[in-house]
């Protein structure tokens, strides 16, 4: 049996419980105001953060820190800032900045899975012993738990705040070939992240020549943080990776979260290649192969590879698809009524032109002759579709 067209939508726009699009979505105003209020104070926090390091170690050395460039101990005692420190700021300040859109509903949730995956560590670091008097113990915690407790509050206003509203308000998704294109670039960075973190399990456990427990302590961050706030190493690949399969689901799924939350974990994994780069430089061991290990080589090209990925997914994710909802389609299967950029009545689809003589409530107009008369197009007129 023959079966019936099945009706395709504009990518991003999912279909309802009827044949028709759904009602696209936005965020409310008092949603955008008050994810906007979290957004600024996360960020002022962050703010805050940085300028204590200036003041204690200047602009230059605090610059350095962050890209890698100058390593921990060597010229100055541990920073409270750092990479990621650099990264969150740079995601909130374009949170708040689209929060003035009502398509700003997935910068927040970006926003807020950031905020909270990257400081959730700090619950646990500084309720540890080995972090009993730390310098800035308190603060430390107290910016663990605003981010924590901010991040889920951006996650639910992104998901809970968003209302139904008029075509072309609704955030713009990614065009469909690029989104998927930049989906399955993003899951093939998950995979090397996870094979990464998998052979980094087997060998700090298996090889005596690292100390006991040390993927264990790059997990947890006993010891082995690089700044006060940071994350820990194995914990922020892990991360990495299940953000990396989040915004490849949004993105094969037509989602406009896939946009946000693509771009700013690809800017994250551009930024975070360049420093990996940068501490091999610092090291004077950049693709000096001859006398390093094989996993060492490797890791300086999956570096590259990583960097190279993530430009391209900033590329394809950056441009927007089109318009937010599509254009509906003509009622039923016969001729396109007359109006603006319908063809001229004479000798086409429509009936000639009323004679003013004839009053439409005492008389019909007289039918066209058969060759003017309107006949049924042998196929249903376009009105969805993947837009060309």
């Amino acid at each position: 049996m023959q079966q019936g067209i099945q009706p395709q939508f504009p990518y991003g726009q999912r279909p309802a419980f009827g044949p028709g699009p759904a009602a696209p979505r936005a965020l409310a105003q008092g949603a955008r105001i008050a994810g906007a209020l979290i957004c600024g104070v996360l960020l002022a926090v962050e703010i805050a953060w940085a300028v204590r390091d200036i003041r204690d170690v200047g602009f230059h050395d605090m610059l350095w820190s962050w890209l890698g460039l100058d390593l921990p101990g060597r010229e100055h005692s541990l920073l409270a800032t750092g990479t990621i420190d650099a990264l969150l700021i740079v995601i909130l300040a374009g949170a708040l900045i689209r929060a003035r859109r009502p398509g700003a509903g997935w910068a927040f949730v970006a926003a807020g899975v950031f905020a909270f995956g990257y400081r959730l560590p700090g619950l646990w670091i500084f309720q540890s012993d080995w972090t009993d008097g730390a310098p800035l113990h308190g603060r430390a915690l107290a910016t663990a738990v605003a981010f924590t407790l901010g991040g889920i509050a951006l996650v639910v206003i992104g998901l809970a705040g968003r209302r139904p509203v008029e075509p072309g308000a609704a955030p713009v998704p990614s065009r469909r070939g690029a989104a998927v294109a930049a989906g399955v670039l993003l899951v093939l960075i998950a995979v090397q992240e996870i094979g990464w973190e998998i052979f980094y399990v087997q060998k700090y456990t298996t090889d005596n020549g690292f100390p006991e427990h040390l993927y264990e302590h790059l997990l947890t961050g006993e010891t082995t943080i690089s700044s006060l706030l940071a994350a820990p190493s194995a914990y922020a690949g892990w991360l990495g990776a299940v953000i990396a399969l989040a915004a490849a689901v949004a993105a094969f799924a037509k989602s406009p979260a896939a946009r946000p939350l693509g771009i700013a974990f690809a800017f994250s994994e551009v930024v975070l290649a360049i420093v990996g780069l940068d501490v091999w430089h610092t090291e004077k061991i950049l693709f000096t192969f001859d006398h390093l290990p094989t996993y060492l080589k490797a890791q300086q090209i999956f570096l590259v590879v990583e960097l190279l990925l993530g430009i391209v997914i900033l590329v394809l994710l950056a441009v927007p698809g089109g318009e937010g909802a599509p254009r509906p389609a003509a009622a039923g299967w016969g001729p396109p009524r007359q109006g603006f950029g319908a063809p001229p009545a004479p000798g086409g689809w429509g009936p000639p032109p009323q004679s003013p003589s004839l009053s439409p409530y005492t008389q019909s107009p007289p039918a066209p002759p058969m060759s003017q008369a309107p006949r049924p197009p042998q196929q249903p007129p376009g009105g969805g579709g993947w837009p060309r």
